[in-house]
């Protein structure tokens, strides 16, 4: 019996290059969840360096060590933390930027229809 040919025919299409891989994310988002992405994104990008920066104490007196195990820890941990505040966007960082974007967008699409 022949194996590969089998293999070869359990594969989807996308994996013997007959088509293209298919993808849950969608292709075409809508410029306003652009906005809320890249909003949460630099949201997280701010509360990642504070909290890096105000729990040293935390980590000089638990994670004291500095080994790979301890630094590892301590970058998913402020990792995680960050990514979690900014998607619940405790500062509000996020709906400002996005109020803030969404109105140079449309002052910007308002100028070039007047073209």
């Amino acid at each position: 019996m022949d194996t590969t040919a089998t293999v070869s025919k359990s594969l989807p299409d996308w994996a013997r290059g007959v088509a293209p891989p298919k993808s849950d994310l969608p292709r075409h988002q809508t410029e306003e969840a652009k906005i809320m992405e890249v909003s949460k994104q630099f949201e997280a990008v701010i509360l990642r360096n504070f909290l890096k920066d105000s729990l040293k104490p935390v980590f000089q007196t638990y994670l004291n060590e500095e080994n790979s195990q301890n630094s590892i820890y301590r970058y998913h941990l402020v990792d995680s933390l960050a990514n979690s505040m900014a998607e619940r966007q405790a500062l509000g960082i996020s709906n400002i930027l996005q109020m803030q974007l969404k109105s140079t967008l449309s002052s910007k699409g308002s100028t070039n229809n007047t073209k």
